[in-house]
């Protein structure tokens, strides 16, 4: 079991760490999905990848294999230590 000690933190160190306790990040897009402010996040990324013309749907040939995405979810902290932005 390993311990992390906080006692070489200043104040406002100590309470940035604290916060990011309260923070969830999402292992699944049906976790996503749930969090209602995931939501926009993930349609306005969609958005800008099919803006930016990031990908084509073409016939597979036999001998290619799909290539996989999947999401990844992560929270910017502010300096304050509030949520600032949640990335998708």
């Amino acid at each position: 079991m390993l311990t992390i000690s906080y006692d070489c933190l200043s104040p406002s160190d100590f309470s940035f760490v604290s916060s990011l306790d309260f923070v969830s990040i999402p292992k699944t897009k049906t976790e996503a999905m749930v969090d209602l402010g995931r939501h926009p996040v993930m349609v306005e990324e969609m958005a800008a990848l099919h803006s930016s013309g990031t990908w084509k749907l073409v016939p597979l040939p036999l001998s290619n294999k799909i290539v996989r995405c999947h999401w990844i979810y992560t929270v910017k902290i502010g300096p304050d230590g509030h949520v600032d932005q949640l990335k998708a």
